[in-house]
């Protein structure tokens, strides 16, 4: 499929279909290649039943195709009409393939690439769709963002909340998320005037818990002193 290009670009080393899989195998959920061999079996085009997946696997399918696509238009400025057609259609198949119901994948395919790839060959996407079906990928939001070499401040702008940074550790990324929250419910707070209870008013702050007192007995009283206060 492609591999990790260098910073700056995207390259594409061969157009040979493999399971994108993570050195290591990283896996966030040890069921999760099993859970996506369903991905392998497509009903009928005269079947009128729908696949039916757990929304923990297509409701992330959905966001990360939106975002593929808007990191393509802001790099490209527009529909990709270079060679790079194919690395993005390789990113972005498998989302398709999970998010639309097998009637409507051809049409699904059809419109994306007509739309963000027109010069991307209709043989390649069908070759491709054929293929994830065979054998469905391996992958992460990390995987996502090592190969299209997304950034911190590029995830940051466009708002890429299921494609992971390249540039930054798991760590980083999380401190950047605590900061950003952070400063959203600081800004929220001044615009609707709401603020937090200060702390010596807190019920919690001043029921001192007694010596010896059990943990759990000690947050019934506080809960008790609570409902007290405000009755």
């Amino acid at each position: 499929m492609m591999t990790a290009p260098e910073r700056g670009g995207m390259q594409k080393t061969s157009t040979k279909k493999a399971p994108q899989r993570e050195p290591g195998g990283r896996n966030k959920l040890p069921n999760f290649q099993a859970r996506c061999s369903a991905f392998a079996h497509q009903l009928p085009d005269g079947d009128s039943a729908q696949r039916r997946y757990q929304p923990d696997i297509i409701l992330p399918a959905r966001l990360r195709r939106q975002q593929i696509t808007r990191l393509l238009q802001a790099r490209n400025g527009g529909p990709c009409v270079t060679d790079d057609a194919e690395v993005w259609f390789d990113e972005i198949a498998i989302h398709l393939l999970i998010a639309c119901s097998a009637r409507g994948l051809d049409m699904a395919v059809e419109e994306w690439t007509s739309r963000h790839t027109p010069n991307l060959p209709k043989s390649y996407a069908a070759e491709t769709i054929a293929q994830l079906k065979r054998e469905p990928p391996f992958y992460t939001s990390i995987d996502i963002g090592r190969r299209l070499n997304v950034t911190a401040d590029e995830k940051d702008a466009l708002g890429l909340s299921h494609i992971a940074a390249s540039d930054i550790t798991p760590e980083e990324a999380a401190k950047r998320k605590r900061k950003r929250n952070s400063e959203r419910m600081k800004k929220t707070r001044h615009a609707t005037g709401q603020t937090k209870r200060p702390r010596d008013q807190a019920i919690r702050h001043t029921v001192q818990r007694l010596p010896n007192e059990p943990e759990s007995s000690y947050y019934r009283r506080v809960r008790r002193e609570r409902e007290a206060a405000s009755s």
